[in-house]
């Protein structure tokens, strides 16, 4: 798959921690208004930059907007290497996820339909946020439900009426849709949100319909329609 930012694929698989979102967010460290900043993509713990101008490897600094609209990012240079347009940076995030979540940057990421989770685990997973037609069965029972948000590992359903409960398991059914093939996922009930219309969060047990790259198909099919 060519990447959408023209730098590299988007690799939605989070087994490594490496999963990079591609992005093109324009930037300024600190107070230098001079050197021109590109955020080039974003993962769990760090990301990449191009600096337009010269920044020295392990170094610290705060990364704000351009516009200078909302908090800044407190950032750390792990590496640099020679580029035409200046240096391509490696930087570590050194604020806590709760600094983080409500940074400009993650603001930005959710404006383009991505969103970090927290998985049962406790470990970081990354969705993204789909809000379409979907079925479940449930003991014997079909019902219609919307597919808020989907990931390698689980998904987010809204549905109407009764809310399911913790350790309910269910198969999550969507598609087809356009070249896309239908799903059927083994999923067990592993959160529930009350709300005007219950949610649930599910985790992918096994697949009855489909797998796992045909998940990954889903993920750039919405990824993609989030940015046109």
């Amino acid at each position: 798959m060519k990447s959408l930012a023209g730098i590299e694929e988007w690799d939605f698989s989070d087994r490594r921690g490496t999963l990079r979102i591609p992005c093109h967010l324009n930037a300024r460290l600190g107070d230098d208004e001079q050197t021109e900043v590109e955020v080039v993509d974003i993962g769990l713990r760090g990301m990449r930059l191009l600096v337009k101008g010269k920044i020295r490897k392990g170094s610290t600094f705060e990364l704000h907007p351009q516009s200078g609209q909302g908090k800044p990012v407190n950032c750390k240079i792990e590496w640099k290497k020679k580029h035409s347009q200046g240096f391509l940076t490696g930087v570590s995030f050194q604020d806590d996820k709760s600094a983080l979540s409500s940074s400009w940057l993650f603001q930005e990421l959710k404006a383009i339909g991505l969103e970090a989770v927290q998985t049962e685990q406790r470990r970081t997973g990354v969705r993204v946020i789909c809000r379409t037609p979907a079925r479940i069965r449930h003991e014997e029972n079909k019902r219609e439900v919307v597919l808020v948000d989907l990931g390698l590992g689980g998904a987010l359903i809204e549905l109407e009426g009764e809310p399911l409960k913790k350790a309910d398991n269910v198969r999550l059914e969507f598609g087809p849709m356009d070249e896309l093939p239908r799903l059927a996922l083994n999923c067990e009930v592993v959160a529930t949100y009350k709300r005007d219309k219950p949610r649930a969060g599910l985790r992918i047990d096994t697949f009855f319909d489909g797998g796992v790259t045909d998940i990954e198909r889903y993920l750039s099919h919405y990824f993609a329609l989030a940015q046109e």
